[in-house]
């Protein structure tokens, strides 16, 4: 993810990025019990139908 928005500094790309996307619920973690693990992964969330019909505005 890094490489494809172009930073080079794992602390600011962790803080700036990472970690809000987390807690914003929009990824998650492959291995959520080893967040420090050299094979962790992310993988984007799904929202399902249920909820994009409760984002529709009238």
């Amino acid at each position: 993810m890094m490489d494809y928005i172009g930073l080079t500094d794992s602390k600011n790309f962790r803080e700036r990025y990472l970690v809000p996307l987390l807690n914003a619920g929009k990824i998650e973690m492959t291995i959520p019990d080893k967040p420090n693990s050299k094979n962790q992964k992310y993988k984007k969330v799904n929202i399902g139908v249920e909820s994009r019909a409760f984002n529709v505005q009238f």
